[in-house]
């Protein structure tokens, strides 16, 4: 889930470089883009060297405000990994038309994503670091490492590709990561308004073996609480696996390499412009004393993201 402070933003200065908004007195900046999240001054976070090479060879939910689980929500199923060639992408359907794809094929990020600098303000231990994002071989890179002289700070990545913000639509994300004891993933729609709820955790990740993934819905209900739907799939992500959400007028379906392990209906559905953001933080619930202080990875093969055809965006 989304690691920022509830509330509408409040804009702050903007440049053609980096825009913020302020909330409670804290920013956070992404180079050249819009502000998403809560931070606080950066600490003094020395010059820790991470092994690109090493990619070659290949947290939980914090919101400051109440959130009520939705009952019977959770749904477990196990599915399996896909391998190699598995990695194409399915073609345009009747139901669905790619406007937006990117297999990393080059050597710089792009002005297509956007890289994070700042603190979550759920995640005190996350330091989002430009640095800890890059293109190999193939693949968008967000690593984790920990601070130069900050026993329990680590450094992550994170991007956006706020500039592709849609109502309704198909988010896939192709990844894969290694078994580790602090770093997690979050895959997830933010809206484009800036306020909190709704949001559509597609994948997030705190399994330390990378057996199990989790998605979430947040929205509100008639009476103005705060709801979260929840579900959970078994598999093995330290292996390349698909995830996606199909999003329409009247239903959010998540899916792993294709098969459907959760729906949600109602007021639970959006109906309001969001964008893709994808994450790394440490895992909230693991102690980082005593932990691995080698530099841990996330890998994305690509992306793609589908708008509805017209025919099917009337609710029913």
């Amino acid at each position: 889930m989304w690691r920022k402070s509830d509330g509408p933003a409040v804009m702050g200065q903007r440049s053609a470089a980096v825009a913020s908004y302020a909330r409670r007195g804290l920013t956070v900046a992404i180079a050249g883009a819009i502000v998403l999240s809560a931070c606080s001054p950066a600490p003094s976070q020395g010059s820790a060297h991470v092994d690109k090479a090493a990619v070659s060879t290949l947290s939980q939910h914090s919101h400051s405000q109440p959130i009520t689980a939705e009952g019977n929500s959770v749904a477990t199923l196990t599915v399996q990994a896909q391998d190699n060639d598995s990695a194409e992408v399915v073609t345009d359907d009747d139901t669905w038309s790619t406007v937006f794809f990117d297999d990393f094929d080059r050597s710089s990020l792009g002005t297509d994503w956007s890289a994070y600098t700042g603190r979550p303000s759920s995640d005190p231990r996350t330091w989002w670091d430009p640095t800890m994002v890059w293109l190999s071989n193939g693949s968008l890179v967000l690593a984790g490492a920990p601070s130069t002289g900050h026993t329990n700070l680590w450094r992550t990545g994170a991007v956006s590709n706020w500039k592709a913000a849609q109502t309704y639509g198909k988010w896939e994300v192709r990844f894969r990561t290694h078994a580790s004891q602090v770093l997690s993933y979050h895959f997830l729609l933010w809206p484009q308004a800036e306020s909190w709820p709704p949001e559509i955790d597609i994948a997030e990740g705190y399994s330390r073996e990378r057996t199990n993934s989790q998605s979430f819905l947040h929205w509100v209900d008639e009476s103005g609480i705060r709801r979260q739907t929840s579900f959970s799939v078994n598999g093995n992500f330290s292996e390349w696996n698909t995830v996606a959400v199909e999003w329409t007028p009247n239903a959010v379906r998540f899916f792993l390499n294709g098969q459907a392990y959760g729906e949600a209906t109602g007021l639970a559905v959006p109906h309001e412009p969001m964008f893709l953001a994808l994450q790394t933080e440490t895992r909230l619930a693991a102690s980082l004393q005593g932990q691995s202080r080698q530099t841990q990875f996330v890998w994305i093969d690509w992306v793609r993201i589908s708008a509805l055809d017209s025919q099917e965006l009337a609710p029913n």
